[in-house]
């Protein structure tokens, strides 16, 4: 009998033991980022170490635009991370079980590029013309825009799909017409192949940035999420405090010159906070997923809100004059 009670009183306490040491764990905290956005500038100060410490195993992933990022998020090799509107909008329709967190009026530029002895003046000339984007990041929104905006459709352009890197070389060696690109891509063609702004994204719609997690993520660790929207806020504080800092810091990012950087930050104006998912968020986010929807680019039609979380649970209601922008931003222009 001593022996069977001192068996069990050895289990008990290699039990208690594996309790505590499974509590101890880290957090596994897995976040793909884009480069120069709040999470790379987060990590080059230092701030994602001092918010989660040593409760969490943070590990950050770059990708060269929104679609892998989220291919990444479906075969759950990331947890969170930060897209333009279209690349949650065709993962949404193809089943990725994502879920909208935060969002931010976009801050930094994104634009349709010409060479600057392009004959390409108006919308209405990329008729007949190459155009390279990201198919299904928001440059393709974008993209749709500028064509409706030209009285357009895509079968009167040629669509060239390719990703940045590989964009960048068509565009130097003349084989695109035109390019849809984002920052710093877009500051970095401008410096090195003397590139022209045909059409910025903020002349034909209210761009938006989101922050989007894995629903198993939400549902797992719904305490971390207010922790990531906090830490993006603080880096939309530190680019109002010190734009300075932040042109130097993506400098040393992207090689284009600081001075060039604050020149477009002048053009994109001061960041706008991080906000939480509300009804005019979702009213916006509803007009890009059925404008794709329209035109077929979607498999099927999706309501957004089916994909939101918030930390009540309840998607809140938006300001009367958030609900006004929202409407203005359903109306594609053109």
């Amino acid at each position: 009998m001593k022996r069977v009670v001192a068996v069990l009183v050895l289990l008990t306490v290699l039990a208690l033991a594996f309790s505590v040491s499974a509590q101890d764990e880290p957090i596994p905290l897995r976040i793909g980022y884009q480069r120069g956005d709040l999470f790379s500038l987060a990590q080059e100060q230092g701030w994602i170490d001092e918010v989660f410490g040593e409760d969490y195993d943070v590990e950050l992933t770059l990708f060269p635009a929104g679609p892998p990022l989220l291919e990444a998020l479906n075969a759950g090799a990331i947890d969170f991370g930060g897209t333009g509107d279209a690349p949650p909008v065709f993962a949404q329709a193809s089943g990725v079980p994502l879920r909208y967190v935060a969002s931010q009026r976009a801050y930094g530029n994104e634009a349709i590029i010409v060479p600057a002895e392009s004959d390409i003046e108006t919308l209405e000339d990329l008729a007949g013309k190459r155009i390279a984007y990201v198919r299904g990041s928001s440059a393709n929104y974008l993209f749709v825009l500028a064509l409706q905006a030209g009285g357009l459709s895509v079968d009167d352009v040629e669509s060239v799909p390719l990703a940045p890197a590989d964009a960048s070389v068509a565009f130097q060696g003349g084989n695109i017409d035109a390019w849809v690109i984002w920052d710093p891509f877009l500051t970095s063609a401008q410096l090195q192949s003397n590139a022209r702004v045909l059409v910025r994204a903020s002349e034909l719609h209210d761009k938006r940035v989101y922050f989007l997690a894995s629903q198993a993520f939400t549902e797992a660790q719904p305490d971390t999420l207010p922790l990531l929207v906090d830490l993006l806020q603080r880096g939309v504080e530190y680019i109002r405090e010190d734009p300075e800092g932040y042109a130097a810091y993506l400098e040393a990012q992207t090689t284009v010159p600081a001075d060039l950087w604050r020149a477009a930050f002048i053009d994109a104006g001061e960041p706008a906070d991080i906000e939480y998912i509300n009804t005019s968020i979702v009213a916006a986010q509803q007009a890009v997923a059925d404008t794709f929807f329209e035109l077929e680019l979607i498999p099927q039609a999706i309501t957004v809100a089916d994909a939101v979380w918030t930390p009540t649970g309840v998607i809140p209601e938006a300001t009367p004059e958030a609900t006004s922008e929202a409407t203005a931003e359903a109306t594609p222009q053109g």
